[in-house]
């Protein structure tokens, strides 16, 4: 298999993705207003024993979407990336625009985390009566890992973009 085969090929799947992702979490928006009686093993434990209405339970799955965007934004220019791959276009000043934005979405990802697992846990209880409602505040090391690996790739599409202008200004002389 060829480098732009394969390119050409993991385009096309980053694209999949993005569509996958879309409907899912459009079905579980939807789930939680259509059919409730299914809601009952996706609660988390902190809110297990408490009163969760349908609506509420579709706030909490919308707010989970924060972490969304910026992975489907991530996977956009991951398939455009791929894509110009494909087409034999490595070193240039669009790859590099591509790999920062990848690294960014996935920095602005992991910053989204821990606000969005807490808005999701207050608008579950938020029907509930005072003192049955929760705010959990929680950081993992799964957040630190992604703002890193986010912060790695934008540094390599900022020096990738050096390289580009680089290769470009060479490639003037010959």
């Amino acid at each position: 298999m060829t480098f732009s085969t394969l390119a050409r090929a993991l385009s096309r799947l980053a694209w999949f993705c993005i569509a996958l992702l879309t409907l899912g979490w459009v079905f579980l928006v939807a789930q939680a207003l259509i059919w409730p009686d299914l809601l009952a093993p996706d609660i988390p434990p902190e809110v297990a024993g408490m009163t969760v209405v349908p609506l509420a339970f579709a706030a909490a799955r919308a707010a989970s979407l924060l972490t969304l965007v910026p992975a489907v934004i991530a996977l956009v220019h991951a398939a455009r990336l791929l894509a110009d791959f494909a087409r034999g276009a490595v070193l240039t000043d669009k790859s590099a625009h591509h790999i920062r934005r990848i690294g960014a979405a996935i920095a602005v990802r992991a910053l989204l985390g821990a606000p969005a697992k807490t808005l999701s846990t207050a608008l579950l209880t938020l029907p509930n009566p005072p003192g049955r409602q929760i705010l959990s505040i929680g950081f993992s090391s799964d957040g630190l890992e992604m703002l890193i690996y986010g912060g790695l790739l934008f540094l390599i599409g900022a020096a990738m973009r050096l390289a580009a202008r680089a290769a470009a200004e060479n490639a003037g002389f010959v």
